[in-house]
């Protein structure tokens, strides 16, 4: 299969004969054949043993067994948030993190 996946609400599953090129977007996405592509999942990805995966995956959960084989980026997000607001999140609380680390230890 090529293209695009789109199923907001429902789970796909890949068998270990499947072979896909498509950027999925899924509440849940199980993978154990062999994909190429970009993952959304909204609640969780799981790389099944004789999964074969290349491209970037966004989900709030993520599970690799053993066997799988997987190349690329993977970014942690809760539940449907966007990548950009994850990382917008990020650098705007790292200085307050920081701030108060600081005075935490000057305080020791």
């Amino acid at each position: 299969m090529h293209g695009k996946i789109w199923l907001s609400g429902a789970r796909l599953s890949i068998g270990p004969n499947g072979r896909v090129h498509a950027d999925v977007e899924a509440r849940e996405i199980f993978v154990n054949g062999k994909l190429t592509g970009n993952l959304k999942a909204a609640e969780s990805v799981h790389f099944g043993p004789s999964a074969r995966f290349q491209g970037s995956v966004v989900a709030a959960r993520i599970r690799i067994d053993d066997g799988a084989r997987v190349r690329g980026k993977v970014e942690m997000a809760n539940g449907s948030s966007a990548s950009s607001d994850a990382a917008a999140s990020e650098s705007k609380d790292a200085p307050k993190a920081s701030a108060r680390a600081a005075g935490q230890a000057s305080q020791s």
